[in-house]
């Protein structure tokens, strides 16, 4: 089965492009999935989890809405992205942000539950992708 893709409407299989250059890479569009024992809780509704720095660009203090990582809970896309943590630790329902840590030392993944449930007890699955889609 051939799909044509947003950005250039080429055509690709299940195996790649044919007949062109991927917008990203196959270890950028997989989905990763995240160890609940690597959560950790934070702030409100708010928790944490790191991830390979080499997965996509985060968001930083200095470009807020550079990250193409979309979060995914039992399969359904959470958002908004790019939320600032406040809101992620006040209102919660999905917001999330992928986010350089002010050391650079690394990168995690600052999120809330669709519900506000814990996320290393409600038996959810969560995983990411990075893309190129934009996420919600």
């Amino acid at each position: 089965m051939h799909v044509a893709t947003r950005a250039c409407d080429l055509l690709v299989d299940r195996d790649g492009l044919i007949g062109g250059t991927p917008s990203a890479s196959p270890s950028t569009s997989k989905d990763h999935s995240i160890d609940v024992a690597s959560i950790k809780s934070d702030t409100g509704f708010a928790y944490t989890t790191v991830i390979e720095s080499s997965v996509g660009t985060p968001d930083s203090m200095s470009n807020t809405k550079v990250s193409t990582l979309r979060l995914f809970e039992n399969g359904t896309e959470l958002g908004p992205a790019h939320a600032t943590h406040a809101d992620i630790e006040m209102l919660g329902k999905g917001h999330f942000s992928h986010w350089l840590a002010s050391t650079g030392t690394y990168v995690a993944i600052y999120f809330s539950t669709s519900d506000n449930t814990d996320p290393r007890t409600n038996r959810r699955t969560y995983t990411y992708r990075v893309d190129g889609t934009p996420p919600r």
